[in-house]
């Protein structure tokens, strides 16, 4: 039961990511069509408001690609013609939407930790009490730092923080990721990674608790953001350099966007595709080539 939910709250993860993305659309004053669930092939289910601040909006669900993450589709070049610091606040917007909600998650687990485990020592605490000693367990903890830092992103629209922080962090983690490979080698990086299938395949053998399960999910989130905040395209830490590489060569964009993405393809295909021979046998590639030929010919 405990892996349905931290699936749960990794896909609700997923969802406020491009929720993200869309609330700073829409705040720059684009017109978005559509936020959907999924990749944008096949049947679905659409649904769209008539009145508030998402009307207009097609909210929909695509029933054969659901788990393949989702996306906002805006009228035309819009974001294209944004100056930069609108488009770094749009590309920060989701990955930072994704470390918010897991070091929510975290910081809910500390606090419930309190109650369950220390129950002698917080009964006879006074409110006053109460508010002084979350505050102190809370300030030590770098998840509480990281979550306020998202805030002014996420609820106020600061868009220096999106500028600055968004491409710092991708360049960390860059230099983190050569700096693993380089040490253990690629041939142990790559047997060694696991995707969404062996996750779900190794969370399903063990039991873990209420509050094990979502420690793991604001974990997970946290690595989603991170991972989205990678400098490569399409990743939403390439939108943010791309500008910066446009204006030194316009060509060596072009051709590093085109690598990006076939970096990005190739990974997911790879890790999928490892996933699901180890865990469930080459037989398990079956309906996945059937879902790709589908969605192949019904984007045609």
């Amino acid at each position: 039961m405990t892996a349905f939910l931290v699936i749960f709250l990794i896909y609700l993860s997923l969802t406020l990511h491009e929720f993200g993305h869309m609330n700073t659309m829409l705040n720059k004053g684009l017109k978005v069509l559509e936020f959907g669930i999924g990749f944008p092939a096949g049947p679905r289910i659409c649904h769209t408001p008539k009145t508030g601040k998402y009307s207009g909006i097609c909210f929909s669900f695509y029933l054969l690609t659901w788990f393949l993450g989702g996306f906002v589709r805006c009228h035309g070049n819009d974001v294209e013609n944004l100056p930069y610091r609108d488009k770094a606040f749009i590309a920060c917007a989701g990955p930072f939407a994704n470390i918010h909600f897991g070091c929510l998650l975290i910081m809910s687990v500390y606090i419930a930790s309190i109650f369950l485990y220390h129950p002698e020592g917080t009964s006879a605490y006074g409110l006053t009490d109460w508010i002084l000693y979350l505050w102190l367990f809370l300030s030590a903890s770098p998840y509480f730092w990281v979550s306020l830092i998202t805030v002014p992103v996420l609820w106020f629209g600061r868009k220096w923080i999106s500028i600055y922080l968004g491409p710092a962090i991708g360049a960390l983690l860059l230099a983190w990721l050569v700096h693993s490979l380089s040490q253990i080698g690629v041939a142990e990086f790559a047997s060694a990674t696991v995707g969404p299938v062996g996750f779900v395949a190794e969370l399903s053998e063990t039991t873990p608790d209420f509050l094990s399960a979502l420690l793991t999910a604001g974990q997970l989130s946290i690595a989603i953001g991170a991972f989205n905040l990678l400098p490569i395209p399409p990743m939403d830490g390439g939108l943010l350099v791309l500008p910066a590489i446009e204006k030194i060569s316009p060509r060596f964009a072009s051709f590093y966007q085109k690598i990006g993405l076939a970096f990005i393809v190739l990974l997911t295909i790879f890790v999928f595709a490892k996933d699901i021979i180890n865990y469930i046998g080459y037989y398990g590639l079956i309906p996945v080539i059937i879902i790709a030929a589908l969605v192949y010919v019904l984007k045609k």
